[in-house]
Formats: structure tokens, sequence, C-alpha cells
């Protein structure tokens, strides 16, 4: 995928994954998989942080 190119590799749940900030306009973006499942968690207005967090919430 080009777009997980443009992203920062990081570790959520235990599984890599990649957060995606394109510019101040566009929402930010966390892309993963985990248990055979995709994840795609996105955010206006809202810090790395905590959309980390409720990533590694989801069940």
């Amino acid at each position: 995928m080009d777009v997980l190119a443009k992203g920062e590799k990081i570790q959520v749940a235990g599984v890599d994954a990649w957060l995606i900030k394109r510019s101040e306009h566009d929402p930010i973006q966390l892309i993963f998989w985990k248990d055979g499942r995709y994840f795609n968690v996105r955010g206006m207005n809202i810090k790395a942080d905590k959309l980390i967090k409720i990533a590694e919430s989801l069940q």
C-alpha cells in the first residue's frame, strides 16, 4: 500500500501499525492488522497518543 510508505511504523496492542499524518487539514490515521482483522482508526482534531489508546482498546 502506498499510504503505508508515508506512515510512521509503531507498535499498537503488540502488532505493527502505521501512523499517518498528512497535513493539519487531513485526519490522522492509524492502520493495523490483528487476529486476521484490518483496523483503520481515523480522527480529526485528536492527538496521536489518544488515537493510539483508542486503537489499543479495540477487540
